[in-house]
């Protein structure tokens, strides 16, 4: 099998993604490639497989340690890799020879749901990512909750302290709820934002993507998702401004150097007389926006860095509306969804 050398590297980079850097199995540091030419990893959680194409006549199945491996690949200078029986790898003159395992230690992978539904995904899942909560402690909020219901989809991501929501519409119809582990998402989006297609698949286990020759899957988070759709029905309040979401992150991203992050890079804002004036430790600024309240004085503090992430789900004006109560609410008439941020308390 002689592959082309670039490609095989750049697959190679891709599935390092799905192997953890301490394996709980050794089997799970190799890589799997078989006679068509498809490139396997997994951690047993997540994996991914690349399509390449080949010369020369197959063989294998192939499994072969992915460090070394890619070490080799990236370290000489012909433009392909032959990779023959008994795990001999060759590039022009140089030749690397390898101990690999065998083909029914690798585990078996799941394959493509039956049904891979096309629909834009990377706007909305780049949106909805950051809002995603990382703490383990919190299994039920380490993933984005995908909503199917007929010709939408809508797409969740929170950590209690902010939640972002977006929809998009689609062909195809159907019914169901999941919860996509974050990793699987995070992998996934580089490849979104470059392909011209992209499909999603679900089954009550696991989530598939498949984006060009590259196809990942990542089981199912089986906890229960909070009922989101009643945070956003409390959320808001009477202090509405609409406002330059650019401008604004501008604004926030110089006031983050002042900023105590250890108590959490608060931003106190102070709305008086239709004016914005943001306040943290050692600065303060005034940024525009069209302030409907013309009460007393109110002040609400904010995250900086949660603020920065609603806003850069947006690219046209932003209506938001607050309380020092609730959580914030970000709107905009260009985008079929919301993002929420509490207020800091004390």
């Amino acid at each position: 099998m002689i592959f082309d050398r670039k490609e095989l590297n750049k697959a190679l980079t891709l599935v390092r993604k799905a192997i953890d850097c301490r394996p709980r199995l050794p089997i799970l540091a190799c890589v799997h490639i078989d006679p068509s030419g498809r490139i396997s990893a997994t951690d047993l959680e997540i994996s991914i497989r690349v399509q390449l194409s080949f010369t020369g006549d197959a063989g294998g199945p192939f499994i072969i340690p992915r460090k070394a491996f890619a070490k080799f690949v990236r370290g000489v200078k012909g433009e392909c890799i032959e990779i023959r029986d008994h795990v001999e790898i060759i590039c022009g003159d140089t030749t690397l020879r390898m101990e690999g395992e065998f083909p029914d230690a690798f585990p078996v992978l799941p394959e493509p749901p039956a049904e891979l539904h096309e629909m834009p995904l990377y706007e909305a899942l780049s949106a909805v990512l950051p809002a995603v909560s990382r703490d383990e402690t919190r299994y039920n909020l380490n993933g984005v909750f995908a909503e199917f219901k007929g010709r939408s989809t809508t797409f969740t991501g929170t950590d209690g302290h902010r939640l972002v929501t977006r929809k998009v519409t689609h062909k195809h119809t159907g019914e169901g709820r999941v919860t996509m582990p974050w990793r699987l998402v995070e992998i996934m989006l580089p490849l979104l934002k470059k392909a011209d297609q992209s499909s999603i698949g679900f089954t009550d286990r696991a989530t598939s993507f498949v984006c060009g020759n590259v196809f990942l899957t990542g089981r199912n988070i089986e906890n229960d998702y909070p009922k989101y759709r009643d945070v956003i029905k409390k959320a808001g309040g009477p202090l509405c401004m609409s406002l330059d979401p650019g401008v604004w992150i501008q604004g926030l991203e110089s006031m983050l150097p002042g900023l105590d992050e250890e108590k959490g890079y608060p931003v106190k804002l102070t709305m008086k007389n239709g004016k914005i004036e943001l306040r943290g430790a050692s600065s303060r600024t005034v940024l525009p926006a069209q302030v409907s309240w013309d009460s007393e004085e109110q002040s609400i503090s904010f995250n900086a860095l949660y603020l920065i992430d609603a806003l850069s789900g947006f690219e046209d004006n932003v209506n938001v509306s607050c309380s020092p109560e609730n959580a914030a609410m970000f709107q905009s008439a260009t985008v079929d969804g919301c993002s929420l941020v509490m207020p800091v308390r004390g």
